[in-house]
Parts: C-alpha cells; structure tokens; sequence
C-alpha cells in the first residue's frame, strides 16, 4: 500500500491520533530519552503505520534492519511501536544487517531520497494504478 494513500484513511488517521496521545506517556519518554532522535513524530507516525497494516492487511512479521550502536535503528523505532501500540506484541520482527539483503547480498542504495528523479523511486499514476488492479 502506498504510505500516501494509507495517509488518508480514516484507520490511519485515528491510529496516528491515538499515537500521539500514547506518546505523552511511556513511549515518548522513551524517544525523549533517545538523544540523536530528531524527530519524535516520525517514530509516531511509523508506529501507527504499522497498527494499520496489522490491522487493515494482517501483517503478522516487520523485516527492518538493525544495528547495535545505533539508537536510531529500525529496531529503535519497532520498540516505540510496540510501546505504543502493545498490539504489536503479536507481530514478528526480523532483522537484517545495515546495508545487506536478507540473503547477504550489498543492498542498492536508498533511492527514495535520491534527488535525481531518473534514480528515485517513483510510481506515476497509471503505474499506481496498474499495481493496484494487481494486488486486487
């Protein structure tokens, strides 16, 4: 699903609504806490992306990457989730390497901030559309 249309989904918005009320409480002290943590809103934003699909799709397993001298690492982030939305306790998570695949290949850059819009990762609208029709 593309995070901009899960943006305008009623779910979504409740979730992201009811984060921010659970962030005054344990979570956010925990992303307080969380020094090179620029922006709190944004782990609150993942983490009522993740309720959402749980909920909306029945996504049972989140695969991110995490590294152990890193604070701001997906598993950082999956911990606020959790916090969060205890919910989440039932989802897995799975782990790989910063910068590797899952099979230990190097990842391809990160193109979603790519400036150049012939590298970036980009749907058009008869694209979004065609993906779409496909995932029914």
């Amino acid at each position: 699903i593309a995070s901009s249309a899960m943006a305008a989904e009623d779910v979504y918005i409740d979730l992201l609504k009811e984060a921010n009320l659970q962030g005054s409480g344990q979570a956010l002290c925990h992303i307080s806490n969380s020094s090179s943590l620029r922006d709190p809103g944004y782990a609150l934003e993942q983490a009522a992306c993740m309720r959402f699909l749980q909920i909306q799709h029945g996504v049972a397993c989140k695969i991110g990457w995490a590294d152990v001298g890193l604070q701001n690492s997906e598993a950082s982030f999956d911990d606020i989730a959790r916090k969060t939305f205890p919910q989440l306790e039932s989802m897995a998570f799975l782990y790989t390497c910063p910068g590797l695949t899952l099979d230990g290949r190097k990842a391809v850059p990160y193109t979603h901030t790519n400036k150049d819009r012939n590298r970036r990762l980009f749907l058009c609208p008869a694209e979004r559309a065609e993906v779409q029709q496909k995932m029914g």
